[in-house]
């Protein structure tokens, strides 16, 4: 059996002494150091639970940031276990909020120096994935934002009923699909919302729109249609205003425009194309893929790429 969890190495930049730092918690019942990671509840994603954990444990606030890779391991009983981490900033704001109190489970908090946690941590397995992430802070690229690419959710086929391909609707699954979605995008902070302007791509991210509160723009630059022409420079210029802004954004299309829109962000950031890009964006209704760039205009990087077909998220 595998047992699936998830957690975060949140980090915060020392203004003082003008160094990063990481927060660990001591777990009272294992009398160890390590950092915030949990057990995934039912029907929740990976994602999902980095963040929930984050909260339970820490009583911070976090969003998303790059990904750390995976940890794999035997539990006592035999039983493998995977966790997927992810790199967590903690901002002023979310720092203003937190509260924290000792419970049974975790006992204390302790903001460590990047340079120290090795030492403080009770595992070589939690001191790989700090190295992973030590590596980002050397060169500057650990502070990054999302350009979240997402597909359509499922629609209505084109024919009698839906002769106009650009009105065809949303299914029931897809509306379905389009609530599903929701949490997990949340976790990456987006800021904005930038669709095309088909009725399934607009209705597909309307309900994210409305939970979040942030702005949704409608565009014919990520439609099929325009894509159809042959003319992308608008969708080149959507994409780089998109990406130049330096803010989580969703963009949401349709699947033969996918691919040219990832070209068009790793281009932005400076990064090489290559069949990665295609790779990354072969993806179902309602799956979509989140590229982590740094955010230092001069020197922006594509970090990686990470997808999720929704029927991984079921």
């Amino acid at each position: 059996m595998t047992v699936y969890a998830a957690g975060t190495i949140p980090w915060r930049y020392n203004r003082e002494n003008k160094s990063v730092e990481v927060l660990l918690v001591f777990r009272k019942r294992y009398a160890d150091w390590s950092f915030p990671k949990g057990k995934l509840d039912p029907n929740e994603t990976l994602p999902q639970a980095a963040v929930r954990e984050t909260r339970e444990e820490t009583g911070y606030r976090v969003k998303l940031g790059v990904n750390l890779g995976t940890l794999s391991y035997r539990l006592r009983g035999g039983d493998k276990k995977v966790v997927a981490y992810w790199a967590a900033k903690v901002t002023r704001k979310a720092a203003k909020k937190h509260r924290f109190r000792a419970n049974a489970e975790i006992a204390q908090l302790a903001w460590v120096p990047l340079e120290q946690a090795p030492q403080q941590l009770s595992y070589a397995r939690d001191r790989e994935i700090l190295e992973v992430f030590a590596q980002l802070v050397k060169s500057e690229r650990h502070d990054t934002y999302a350009v979240l690419v997402l597909r359509h959710a499922q629609a209505e086929p084109r024919g009698v009923d839906f002769p106009v391909d650009c009105k065809r609707p949303l299914t029931d699954r897809g509306c379905d699909e389009s609530q599903l979605i929701v949490p997990v995008l949340s976790v990456f902070n987006p800021k904005s919302i930038i669709t095309s302007d088909a009725k399934r791509c607009r209705a597909t991210v309307t309900p994210l729109a409305h939970l979040l509160q942030v702005p949704l723009t409608t565009t014919a630059a990520l439609s099929q249609d325009t894509w159809d022409t042959g003319d992308l420079s608008r969708l080149r210029d959507t994409v780089a205003a998109a990406v130049a802004k330096q803010k989580s954004v969703v963009l949401c299309s349709h699947r033969p425009v996918l691919p040219e829109i990832a070209r068009e962000i790793a281009l932005s950031a400076g990064s090489r194309s290559g069949s990665y890009l295609q790779e990354a964006v072969q993806l179902p209704p309602a799956g979509f893929a989140v590229f982590h760039l740094t955010k230092k205009p001069k020197k922006r990087q594509l970090v990686s790429v990470e997808s999720y077909p929704l029927k991984h998220m079921l």
